[in-house]
């Protein structure tokens, strides 16, 4: 069964790019380690399957291997469509559940465009980025329900990292705020505590900015 309901994960750190979105009909997986050495997968309900290095887009759908320009005007195609249908979904969702999504739209875009690196997903302060919208399927009534949680991490290997996890349908499971040194290893802090690190945050980065108002907002 294809699941059309939004969900996404970025992952960012100084060497590394992590980038998965799905969206109305379709699923891009992107993942970019070291200096443009990338892959790029595309899947939808329509039956598209390809995957694309940069150079070589293999079809896995019709069985057969396109190379240079011709491979990436056929991905930029496929591209703009999905950048397209997954934008509007994106809007509404910020309307509809109040959360932040100009870094995931701005990364989607730019991965659209074959044109991305670190830089663009990181900020003064922050090395190390994790942004995952997720969906909790149950069945306990009815009907299948949908519980959607957003988690967000951020910080540096020299102060450390701040993690939250906010539950966007429940009123009665709690939200997680958590707080690491090593940005690995996570353990529960106090609101006091997780206030501390958020507001030592500093940007003039719009969109980090939009992050970081979003996790003020849940605290205040």
């Amino acid at each position: 069964m294809w699941i059309s309901q939004l969900s996404y994960s970025l992952e960012c750190r100084s060497d590394e790019i992590k980038f998965n979105i799905n969206g109305n009909k379709y699923v891009l997986d992107f993942q970019l380690k070291g200096d443009n050495v990338f892959n790029l997968s595309i899947f939808s309900s329509e039956g598209v399957r390809v995957s694309f290095d940069g150079n070589r887009l293999f079809d896995m759908h019709n069985l057969r291997v396109i190379k240079g320009n011709d491979a990436r005007g056929k991905v930029l195609s496929l591209l703009n469509e999905i950048k397209e249908d997954v934008n509007s979904m994106l809007y509404n969702f910020s309307i509809n559940y109040n959360i932040p999504t100009k870094l995931i739209a701005e990364m989607l875009s730019l991965i659209c465009n074959l044109n991305v690196n670190p830089s663009k997903c990181l900020d003064i302060s922050v090395d190390n980025l994790v942004i995952r919208l997720t969906n909790d399927f149950s069945s306990q009534s009815a009907q299948l329900s949908v519980k959607k949680k957003i988690e967000i991490t951020l910080g540096n290997k020299r102060e450390g990292c701040i993690k939250s996890v906010i539950n966007l349908d429940s009123t009665y499971e709690s939200d997680y705020f958590l707080i690491s040194e090593d940005c690995i290893e996570f353990l529960s802090s106090s609101v006091d505590e997780f206030k501390r690190k958020l507001y030592g945050f500093r940007t003039f980065n719009e969109k980090y900015d939009e992050l970081l108002k979003f996790l003020r907002n849940k605290l205040s």
